[in-house]
């Protein structure tokens, strides 16, 4: 955290949205199209690439500058 502007600490459970030996989730195609739009079909996404979505049960954030961080959001 030293140096950092904002953490985020969690605790849950991940699902793999591409697995490598199973089925992808259901949204993984959405999903995929909207990354390869963003960033570029430049390499194999679905082997190259894990992806996991967070289910969290816990959560909470710090940070040690709120003035700082909040200012971004304020312009």
């Amino acid at each position: 955290m030293r140096g950092e502007d904002l953490g985020v600490f969690t605790h849950g459970t991940v699902e793999i949205l591409n697995p490598e030996d199973s089925e992808p989730a259901e949204d993984w195609p959405d999903l995929l199209a909207y990354f390869k739009d963003f960033y570029g079909d430049f390499s194999d996404w679905d082997n190259d690439v894990v992806y996991y979505r967070l289910h969290p049960h816990w959560m909470t954030a710090y940070a040690p500058g709120v003035d700082k961080l909040t200012s971004v959001l304020r312009s």
